[in-house]
């Protein structure tokens, strides 16, 4: 079997979600700090190449009323394309605010052949399975955290371009979310802020 190397990413306020239970992301809308650059009419603006400047916004997307995905892209590419054939990590967060656990099971897509996971409960040790526990948030691609690769991509993609993920969950059902690669190889989460738990109002 092929041996999948992610390249991890250190987001901010990783060891702080790892010392706390509960450290839910906000601001998952538009906001000034969205990296995409739009025009005076509100439209985005791309280069003669058709690439959005400044890259799209990472999507953040509801599952259902207690799970979410948050901030999903693909690994910026280092050499300026993903060719087909390429693993390509992908990066996001889960949230779950629910009482009971939830667990990514498959991920798919229309332009890869399969996404095998680095980490989770699941064996063998490539199949997805990755709980989130309840009130808690999981981050893929994390140091430390399950990791998700997109193996055989079946088209190119460069920077700001985007591809149909369909992330299935065991309990909360599936939603597919047309992620972007990343505009540059920052760290995904600079855009979010991560509440202190004790000011959380879902601990009330």
């Amino acid at each position: 079997m092929t041996s999948h190397l992610p390249r991890y990413r250190r987001w901010p306020g990783i060891a702080l979600a790892a010392a706390t239970p509960l450290l839910l992301v906000t601001g998952c809308g538009e906001t000034e700090d969205s990296p995409s650059l739009n025009d005076d009419e509100g439209e985005v603006v791309t280069d003669d190449g058709g690439e959005i400047v400044g890259g799209p916004e990472a999507p953040s997307v509801d599952v259902n009323s207690d799970v979410e995905v948050v901030g999903v892209e693909l690994a910026y590419p280092v050499d300026g394309l993903h060719e087909v054939g390429a693993e390509v990590p992908l990066y996001a967060a889960l949230t779950n605010i629910g009482t009971e656990p939830v667990t990514l099971v498959d991920v798919t897509g229309p332009d890869f052949e399969e996404a095998v996971s680095g980490g989770g409960s699941a064996e063998p040790s490539d199949a997805i399975e990755i709980t989130v526990a309840q009130n808690d948030n999981t981050y893929i691609g994390a140091e430390g955290s399950p990791s998700i690769v997109l193996v055989g991509l079946e088209t190119e993609l460069r920077s700001s371009q985007s591809i149909p993920v369909t992330f299935v969950f065991e309990e909360a059902g599936e939603i597919t979310v047309e992620v972007p690669v990343s505009a540059d190889d920052s760290d995904p989460f600079e855009r979010f802020s991560f509440p202190d738990p004790a000011e959380d109002p879902s601990n009330e």
